[in-house]
């Protein structure tokens, strides 16, 4: 069953879709039923991955409409795919049968977008954005940044030739999915103009270390440095000179310094 020249998907509606559906189809011999089932085959796109090469009596095709339930619609199902089969009945003749086949919604070449409240990546005006798609005039290019505006319009903040929106983008791990882009139309040259798509610039992220100083890598505390210039008298007392340079500084004592170090005179006498 030869599928070379695609041309659409068949439909629900279409009369040997109906035909098969109900069972009404009657052959007197097996090669009547498969010159039909090969014409139809011809006329519609199969689904090999979903066929068993060695069953020369079915095959699968994706069919528009057919038996999409209401849970099915609400999650975006346009079809399903069916399974084409050739039977042989009572009396010794042939039928042909088309059956309902479950298959996730992700391997089905045709669903509906679900609404969401964030456009992603892929969404028309950023995809043809993304891909220097141009326009002839800037009223033109504009006229798609308004489109995307008005469809998600609690989500962007329009302006002169520009647009700021809310959109899914791949993000890195720790990151959120959902980030700020600002679409732009720029002029290229005379009657080319396109839309400059500017992605969220990554901060660097600050580095933490878990390492713990020694007593040999603990910080040394700065230093003081005095001065060779006599500090200013305060309160009425005299000035000190200033030590002289390369002499010894004098050890600093406080309050409970100096009564250690007078008794200690006390016991020397």
């Amino acid at each position: 069953m030869d599928n070379a020249a695609k041309k659409q998907y068949a439909f629900a509606e279409h009369e040997t879709v109906q035909a098969m559906l109900h069972t009404l189809f009657r052959f007197q011999t097996l090669e009547q039923a498969q010159m039909i089932t090969n014409k139809f085959a011809q006329e519609f796109t199969l689904a090999p991955k979903l066929s068993d090469p060695l069953d020369k009596k079915s095959f699968v095709m994706w069919v528009r409409g057919l038996e999409v339930t209401d849970d099915q619609k609400k999650l975006g199902f346009l079809g399903n795919f069916g399974k084409i089969s050739m039977h042989q009945i009572k009396g010794g003749k042939w039928t042909m049968t088309l059956k309902k086949i479950d298959v996730p919604l992700n391997k089905h070449p045709l669903r509906k977008a679900i609404p969401r409240r964030h456009p992603n990546m892929g969404h028309p005006v950023i995809r043809s954005a993304t891909r220097g798609k141009t326009w002839p005039t800037m009223l033109e290019a504009n006229a798609q940044l308004v489109k995307l505006h008005e469809e998600f319009p609690e989500i962007s903040v329009p302006g002169l030739g520009k647009l700021k929106i809310l959109t899914y983008v791949k993000a890195e791990k720790g990151e959120s999915p959902v980030q700020r882009i600002e679409l732009q139309v720029t002029k290229k040259d005379e009657g080319v103009y396109f839309i400059d798509v500017r992605k969220p610039q990554r901060k660097p992220q600050p580095k933490f270390s878990l390492h713990q100083p020694t007593d040999d890598e603990a910080p040394v505390a700065a230093v003081i440095t005095e001065t060779a210039e006599t500090p200013a008298a305060t309160d009425g007392a005299t000035p000190t000179a200033a030590p002289a340079a390369g002499a010894p500084k004098p050890e600093a004592k406080g309050f409970y310094t100096n009564l250690v170090t007078k008794g200690r005179k006390k016991k020397k006498k």
